[in-house]
């Protein structure tokens, strides 16, 4: 998995791409709006605080008539602000979008109130678990349950590559003395075949296991151990495992199974 590939969409950009002003234009289009009702009608007390803001008010501070007049007076209108905001950010020359998407126009559906009475956060949350669980498989209780959902026919996309080019899923279980199933896994066959390749550069395997990360089904795991090769100083994943016990028994037959499955060219370490 490669991570930070994917490049954010600039903040600057949102407003324009969804055609919705940023919000320091829009509080200022709402106060000349409001700015020129309360001066068609005269009648108003404020229009007294108004007379009186510019002398009943600190040097430092900026009320808002004040911020209202000196917009009217530069001749403010939202749109050329915000294409002169827009284009004083740009380092290269991107045109500012003046049309609206499609479906801006469509009209607003109707709000019901009691929706959200009728429907509590709790039975959404139940709703949304049962359609998931009629679109996708039902979690594994066990991992004896995992082996046979995921060889299923159907289930190809579970086990394979998406262009279905390799098997991750190790051929058999790990098992104990009395059939028990100590660990289940995957592996990469084709990363094992292209270290078998190379044995001068890959010759060492390293093992790390981890209790932070367990999925609460399968039932009865309790450790995720990982199987890397060094390959150039670098760190390449062979296999993974889920593990149900954490006795030295188990480890031996996990190690002993990627010595003598996978990576029987390495030396382990």
């Amino acid at each position: 998995m490669i991570g930070g590939v994917l490049k954010s969409t600039p903040v600057e950009w949102l407003p324009v791409l969804s055609h919705i002003p940023p919000p320091n234009l829009r509080r200022m289009n709402a106060l000349t709006r409001e700015y020129k009702k309360i001066q068609e009608n005269r009648s108003l007390p404020i229009h007294e605080d108004i007379q009186d803001a510019n002398q009943r008010r600190l040097q430092s501070r900026k009320p808002p008539v004040r911020t209202a007049i000196t917009a009217l007076d530069s001749g403010f209108r939202i749109t050329e602000a915000w294409q002169q905001a827009w284009s004083a950010k740009q380092n290269i020359d991107i045109p500012f979008v003046t049309k609206r998407p499609p479906g801006f126009d469509l009209p607003r559906k109707t709000w019901n109130p009691q929706a959200a009475i009728a429907v509590s956060p709790i039975n959404a949350k139940k709703a949304m678990k049962r359609a998931r669980g009629l679109a996708e498989p039902a979690i594994p209780r066990t991992l004896e349950q995992m082996r046979e959902e995921i060889m299923l026919p159907g289930r190809e996309g579970l086990k394979t590559t998406k262009g279905g080019e390799e098997n991750f899923l190790i051929d058999l279980a790990i098992k104990g003395d009395a059939g028990e199933t100590l660990a289940d896994g995957f592996a990469s066959r084709r990363t094992v075949e292209f270290l078998r390749r190379h044995p001068g550069e890959a010759s060492h395997v390293m093992m790390d296991a981890t209790f932070k990360i367990i999925p609460r089904r399968p039932l009865g795991v309790h450790q995720l151990f990982s199987v890397h090769a060094i390959y150039i100083d670098i760190a390449f994943l062979l296999a993974i495992f889920l593990m149900t016990r954490k006795t030295e028994d188990s480890y031996r037959r996990v190690l002993t199974f990627v010595r003598e499955q996978l990576a029987y060219h390495l030396a382990c370490e």
